[in-house]
């Protein structure tokens, strides 16, 4: 899929995001010259200018402390603190891209034409008019368009106000210099009147741009003719929306504007979804069908009721927050590593996996990234391990006797995330964890020998093993099927 915010790149841009997103991933932090320029089909003389570009840029971004290139040939490696990353050169690099200023003064109609946004930005007419094409290109797959006379325009108003808040949000984050150039004395206001404490730093950033982006949409005169959900708490619309600041609007728009702004509010956070009062049929359908799915595939979850009626629950506000998803949304995010969930939840991984082809054609699947993770999150997170994974029991007979024992079986329950549970009896256990390499050649299972204290490398061979008596469990009950 290709990510929004790479379209805004220029290749230079792109390439130097590129080297630092696989120097990112790579096991030790280190990737050979050779299979950078193979992955980004370039000469080693390329390579080197690009290379001392992104030191550059790292330093002028003020990311130089947080991520360090060092050229060891013939590796490249890097250095992080853990205080940025590739996502925050990438979101730097947009910031300052011709295509993104374009797109932003397009949004804000301060201009007449591409002609008009070159001369009065300084910039080339052919360039600018090269990159309004290419951008412009992207944008008609989200039912977007940056007409001749350089607006921002869609079919579907909603959408165009998700996709900026969305895009805005992650770019500017708690800048809000670029809607300066108007007055803001309203949008202050009903900003104002939001309830902070239900909401996450993200999620009150999120409300905070639509807020203004809503504005800067009814200013120019883009009306909401309807909204995609029915007013989801009619006492909350009455609460929320400040009337001066929609006063300002036709009577005939005023009710589909203070629906979108009421819904947009109720379903950023699951901490409000007893506020919702009206549930669409199609979100109960949604979230029915699953749950019958996932019922059949891990039957031992009925017998948690409790955990069912919640989970049942947040799966229908999820299924509703799709509906306050933009076209975009799918784009616009960073690509997800599941290797964590491969080794530690295969089966629901699987699972989800499966499902969400069998949805194909559906609207679940037009956003199938946002669905897929937060599936799986939502599985996870609320039942018991034991009704989901395959459990790998883990013994322990260490040489400094039973307090020792107890010691390290009470640091275990960091594996509990993994289907890892202690035993008593070696005779049911998977794993014997010892100081004892002859103890465990000679026990009924696996073993792990361990230093005492243990190493932090020691921790890593038990989760090593631990995935791996998993995975066996999982690849035997599949033959057995």
């Amino acid at each position: 899929m290709i990510i929004l915010l790479e379209q805004f790149l220029a290749k230079e841009e792109w390439r130097k995001y590129r080297i630092l997103g696989l120097l990112e991933r790579s096991p030790f932090f280190s990737v050979a010259k050779q299979e950078i320029m193979d992955q980004l089909e370039i000469s080693n003389y390329v390579l080197k200018g690009v290379i001392d570009a992104l030191i550059y840029d790292l330093k002028r971004y003020q990311l130089d402390q947080a991520i360090q290139l060092i050229d060891e040939d013939p590796f490249i490696q890097l250095k992080i603190s853990g205080e940025a990353s590739s996502e925050s050169l990438l979101e730097s690099y947009v910031k300052d891209s011709l295509g993104f200023k374009l797109f932003c003064s397009a949004y804000l109609q301060k201009y007449n034409s591409v002609n008009d946004f070159s001369v009065r930005e300084l910039i080339s007419y052919p360039i600018a008019y090269k990159e309004y094409k290419h951008l412009n290109r992207f944008l008609k797959e989200k039912k977007l368009q940056i007409t001749r006379k350089f607006q921002l325009v869609s079919e579907d108003e909603q959408g165009l106000r998700l996709l900026l808040t969305e895009l805005f949000s992650r770019i500017f984050k708690d800048e809000l210099s670029i809607y300066t150039g108007t007055d803001t004395y309203l949008v202050k206001q009903q900003i104002a009147a939001l309830s902070a404490e239900d909401f996450t730093r993200h999620q009150r950033t999120e409300l905070i741009h639509y807020s203004y982006v809503s504005d800067t949409r009814i200013r120019q005169g883009h009306y909401l003719k309807e909204t995609i959900l029915p007013l989801l708490n009619g006492e909350t619309q009455e609460q929320l929306c400040l009337s001066y600041f929609f006063s300002r609007l036709p009577e005939s728009f005023a009710a589909p504007e203070k629906r979108a702004f009421t819904n947009f509010y109720l379903t950023r956070s699951v901490k409000l979804v007893d506020q919702v009062t009206v549930w669409s049929d199609w979100i109960k359908d949604y979230s029915q069908q699953f749950i019958t799915a996932l019922t059949e595939a891990f039957p031992v979850i009925a017998i948690h009721p409790e955990k069912l009626a919640y989970f049942n629950q947040r799966l229908d506000f999820l299924h509703l927050q799709l509906s306050e998803l933009s076209l975009g949304y799918e784009a616009l995010q960073p690509a997800i590593d599941i290797s964590y969930f491969q080794q530690n939840y295969p089966e629901i991984l699987v699972f989800c996996r499966q499902y969400m082809e069998s949805m194909k054609g559906t609207a679940l699947y037009d956003k199938k990234k946002f669905v897929f993770f937060n599936y799986l999150l939502l599985i996870v997170t609320t039942f018991p391990k034991e009704a989901l994974l395959h459990t790998v029991k883990i013994y322990t007979d260490f040489y400094y006797g039973e307090l020792y024992n107890q010691f390290i079986e009470g640091n275990l329950v960091f594996f509990q995330t993994a289907g890892a549970s202690t035993t008593d009896n070696i005779e049911e256990a998977d794993i014997l964890l010892t100081d004892n390499r002859a103890l465990g050649e000679n026990s009924p299972c696996e073993y792990v020998v361990w230093l005492s204290p243990p190493r932090p490398l020691d921790w890593a061979n038990l989760g090593q093993k631990i995935v791996q008596q998993r995975s066996k469990k999982y690849l035997a009950d599949e033959k057995g099927d």
